[in-house]
C-alpha cells in the first residue's frame, strides 16, 4: 500500500473522519474505510457513513507534487471540468461531492465522489467479451 512511494502517502482513520465531518457536518460517522489497491497515481479509499449514509471514494493527489511532470501537477483539479462536460453531453459519469485543494486537513488535494458500484476495466475478472465491445 504505497509503501516506498515518493509521491503518495496513506492517510489515517482520524485524517478520514475529519475530512468527513469538515464536508458533511459534526455528526457524520465513517462507519469504515478500505484502502482501493487500483490505480498508481493516487492514493484511494472507499469509505462507508453515517449521516449521511452512503459510500463514497476518498481520492488524495499526491502529496509530493515537485516529483510530478508539470502536466500531471493538476490532473486532479481538471477532473472536476471533464465530469461536467461528460454530463453535459449525455454521458453517465460519477458525482462529484467534493474537491478541496486547500491542504488545510492533509498536505495534499482531495476529491471525493459518490460510489458507483462496478468492475474496473483493469480488473482480471472484467469479461473479456465486453472489452471487445469497446471503442477506444
Amino acid at each position: 500500500m504505497n509503501q516506498g512511494s515518493r509521491i503518495n502517502q496513506d492517510i489515517s482513520r482520524e485524517d478520514i473522519e475529519q475530512i468527513f465531518k469538515t464536508n458533511f457536518g459534526k455528526d457524520t460517522v465513517v462507519q469504515s474505510f478500505k484502502r482501493i489497491k487500483n490505480g498508481l497515481f493516487n492514493t484511494s479509499y472507499y469509505v462507508k457513513t453515517e449521516y449521511p449514509s452512503n459510500i463514497y471514494v476518498l481520492r488524495i493527489a499526491p502529496i509530493r507534487q515537485e516529483l510530478l511532470f508539470s502536466w500531471e501537477q493538476n490532473v486532479m483539479a481538471v477532473e472536476q471540468t471533464i465530469y461536467k462536460l461528460l454530463k453535459e453531453n449525455g454521458i453517465p459519469t460519477v458525482n462529484i461531492v467534493k474537491y478541496d485543494e486547500s491542504h488545510e486537513i492533509i498536505p495534499g488535494s482531495y476529491i471525493i465522489t459518490e460510489y458507483i458500484d462496478g468492475i474496473p476495466l483493469n480488473d482480471p475478472s472484467f469479461p473479456i467479451s465486453y472489452k471487445n465491445k469497446i471503442r477506444y
